[in-house]
C-alpha cells in the first residue's frame, strides 16, 4: 500500500467488515454525506470489457480530462 494513503487509514471510520450487510450501509451514509463530485471537465465514459470465460463482462468507467490532447496520459487504475 501506498505510504500515503497508509497514513490516513486510522482516520477512516471502521466498518464492520465481518457483518457486510452493516458494511454496505455504513458506506452508503457516508457517500452520502460527502460533497457531490464536481465533474465539470472530466468526461465520464462506462465501458464493459470481457469477463473470465463464463463470467459476465467488467464494467470500467474512464474519466478523461475534456480538453486532453495527445495520447500520453496518466492512469489510475483501481
Amino acid at each position: 500500500m501506498d505510504r500515503e494513503l497508509a497514513e490516513a487509514l486510522p482516520y477512516l471510520p471502521q466498518l464492520p467488515l465481518s457483518d457486510l450487510a452493516a458494511a454496505r450501509a455504513g458506506f452508503a451514509e457516508l457517500v452520502a454525506q460527502a460533497p457531490p463530485f464536481d465533474r465539470s471537465g472530466v468526461r465520464v465514459e462506462d465501458r464493459t470489457v470481457p469477463g473470465p470465460q463464463g463470467a459476465p463482462d467488467v464494467v470500467v468507467r474512464i474519466f478523461t480530462h475534456s480538453m486532453r490532447t495527445g495520447t500520453d496520459t496518466p492512469v489510475w487504475h483501481w
